[in-house]
């Protein structure tokens, strides 16, 4: 019976799995620096950064029961690239070709980092495979990067507990994996005749203030209105009106219900919401109403519903397939709005963020728009990642907004 330390999938993570056999499942944020990062630097950095986290150090693999584990591995990759200054390509063409680069679940660390040089600053890109992490844990993966590639020394942090152990809903014990005779993980393949868009648009400080102010204002949240300015746009651009609600996919952070830290873990569930865009002139009870369906998900009775139903639905002893399959025929939504919120600019040594962006992912198989937005240094920032175009989507829902905080 082979002796492999680590632990198996908890619902959630395999259902982010079965998502990235649909369409692949790579997220990614990305932080402009203020100065430059020395290649030669980078190497012994990540390799520090997966000491830290020992979520890097581990692969995926299938068990003689149809279940999937986090198995550590001894002879990880250090899979990065450092594109040089002389390489003017924008961040956001970069990203979108690596996207839609699989990675192989063999092979640990299941993340890759990109930095673009450019003559004064670097772009860091941080990629990984959703079911290791979430955006926030992305973020604090991120810090620690910059914190140690300034010298500075971090804590090593054992491999997170999944949403199931957090609940205990099952007790995560070191226990022997005996791996399947034949795994049902198809083999996945780099598909370069696939598209995939990203724009971005950074709002001014005074915008994002009164965004803020506003939103206190009339008793709702920021992510609300951005959910509402979302929504109103993505109808006002479609070629054909909607004659139906448009299903949003809601994401809510259970990090905190949960008690986590700086663990770098999936920690989210999603609310999928029915809602019909109102006019301009009804904004502000269109964002409260959207703020009532967020802050329910948000319980941690919520969050036990949501890890239960999915331990009944992808939890079975059966064929992967026909897990990806019954997971497929659900996921059809309009749009999906990842807000990271206002984060920390806690101290990251001498390298500083001066603007991020993300969380950037494919959230759907087709015309799904995902859209991610981030507040730092006072500056909301939003990107909008498709597979399907729609030119004009981040610039109508910022001046929805503008138009919402002078009502």
């Amino acid at each position: 019976m082979p002796d492999l330390k680590g632990r198996p999938f908890g619902a959630v993570e395999k259902l982010y799995l079965a998502l990235d056999e649909i369409a692949v499942k790579t997220f990614a944020l990305v932080a402009e620096l203020d100065n430059r990062i020395p290649d030669e630097a980078v190497g012994p950095a990540f390799e520090a950064l997966a000491r830290q986290h020992a979520q890097l150090n581990y692969r995926i693999a299938e068990d003689s029961h149809f279940q999937f584990w986090f198995l550590n591995s001894h002879d990880r990759l250090i899979p990065y690239r450092i594109i040089p200054a002389g390489d003017d390509r924008a961040w956001t063409a970069v990203l979108a070709e690596e996207l839609i680069k699989p990675f192989d679940l063999s092979k640990a660390p299941l993340i890759r980092i990109i930095i673009l040089q450019k003559q004064y600053k670097s772009i860091l890109m941080i990629l990984s495979h959703h079911s290791l992490g979430d955006g926030i844990s992305a973020y604090f993966l991120m810090q620690d990067f910059l914190k140690i590639l300034s010298g500075l020394k971090l804590d090593c942090l054992t491999l997170p507990k999944s949403m199931d152990g957090l609940l205990e809903e099952v007790t995560e014990q070191e226990s022997y994996f005996i791996p399947a005779s034949s795994g049902t993980l198809r083999e996945r393949s780099y598909n370069n005749s696939v598209r995939i868009f990203i724009d971005k648009v950074q709002l001014s400080e005074a915008l994002t203030a009164s965004i803020q102010q506003r939103s206190r204002a009339e008793g709702t949240t920021v992510n609300s209105a951005l959910n509402a300015a979302v929504a109103i746009a993505l109808n006002k651009l479609s070629e054909v009106p909607y004659d139906r609600p448009l299903v949003a996919r809601l994401p809510v952070s259970a990090r905190n219900v949960l008690g986590l830290q700086r663990e770098f873990v999936l920690n989210v569930i999603t609310k999928n919401v029915s809602m019909q865009p109102v006019n301009d002139d009804n904004f502000w009870v269109f964002a409260r109403w959207i703020g009532s369906e967020l802050k329910s998900a948000a319980s941690i009775d919520e969050v036990k519903a949501y890890v239960r139903y999915f331990r009944n639905a992808l939890l079975q002893p059966v064929a992967f397939s026909h897990i990806v399959k019954g997971v497929e025929e659900r996921i059809q939504t309009d749009f999906m709005l990842s807000n990271l919120g206002r984060v920390q600019e806690d101290a990251s040594g001498i390298y500083q963020i001066k603007t991020l962006w993300g969380p950037i992912v494919i959230s759907g198989t087709g015309a799904e728009q995902t859209v991610g937005a981030v507040t730092i240094g006072g500056r909301l920032s939003m990107t909008n990642t498709s597979f399907s175009h729609l030119p004009g989507l981040l610039k109508e829902t910022v001046d929805i907004l503008a138009g919402a905080v002078k009502q």
